[in-house]
């Protein structure tokens, strides 16, 4: 097994079987080229919808600009709303995308009724988390924004489990995993690392933005080289600021993300040195 698997830290805890099949399920996923085109993946239609899956916090604003350009007059979809009447209204324009995007999880292709392969950004869970709470703190229209202001903590918010969106959250969207309550079973990581190894077109990070974009307008044949904008994204390193304890909880309610993050910055770090 990688030294890798066994000195991470989010891995601290795991049997060895659980370890062993993580980790088998992370070859499986970049054991395919990073730069293969898009039009040359065998394991969907051509008529297959590409779907950006756009994790909270992950920068998803700004790549939302770049797509939007890409897929100019009706060829993306965007879903913000899950609603019956807005997601029977979004299956009446699927004919003319080409692509869909929004806060959605795999598994919004059966929804939809439509073939797919997907696309999506991560980032250090530590800074997504922290991003997320600072979001709350800012937006008065936000979920917590009453109880971050009177006083709840991150660490108060971690382990009461009230919000889902700091407990392993982009390993749910990934899986496709349903409900709200804490997730720190591996089966669940093992299922996204499947989930990506099968209708993944490209997973990027935010902590390399400017080398992922270039990699996924490769993968999707974008038209031209696109300069990243910068919208409602932070990228500053806030995890210097918090103390260890702050920092061990998210860790903690984070392990999974952790371990997904973990593999696929270090995969893209070996991808560009082999071929930037």
């Amino acid at each position: 097994m990688d030294a890798f698997v066994r000195s991470s830290a989010a891995f601290a805890g795991m049997t060895a079987a659980g370890r062993r099949g993580a980790w088998e399920g992370f070859k499986s996923l970049w054991g395919r080229a990073l730069d293969k085109p898009a039009s040359e993946n065998a394991m969907h239609g051509e008529d297959a919808k590409i779907i950006f899956l756009h994790i909270p916090k992950t920068a998803g604003t700004s790549l939302r600009q770049i797509v939007k350009k890409e897929y100019p007059r009706g060829q993306c979809l965007f879903i913000y709303s899950h609603t019956p009447a807005d997601l029977a209204a979004a299956r009446r324009k699927l004919p003319r995308a080409r692509a869909v995007y929004g806060h959605i999880s795999y598994g919004i292709h059966e929804i939809l009724g439509v073939e797919a392969r997907y696309v999506t950004f991560l980032r250090h869970p530590v800074r997504r988390v922290l991003s997320f709470y600072n979001h709350q703190a800012r937006k008065r229209d936000a979920e917590f924004h009453r109880q971050v202001r009177a006083g709840m903590s991150l660490v108060e918010m971690l382990e009461s489990g009230i919000c889902h969106q700091v407990n392993n959250h982009m390993v749910r969207i990934i899986s496709g995993h349903q409900g709200t309550a804490p997730v720190y079973d591996t089966a669940v990581l093992e299922k996204a690392a499947a989930n990506m190894a099968q209708h993944f077109l490209f997973v990027g990070v935010v902590e390399h933005l400017a080398a992922s974009v270039k990699r996924l307008g490769r993968r999707l044949e974008f038209r031209k080289r696109h300069r990243i904008p910068r919208r409602n994204v932070n990228l500053n390193p806030l995890s210097r600021l918090i103390d260890e304890r702050t920092r061990a909880a998210i860790e903690h309610h984070n392990r999974l993300d952790l371990m997904l993050y973990e593999q696929v910055e270090r995969s893209l770090r070996e991808a560009a040195d082999q071929n930037p």
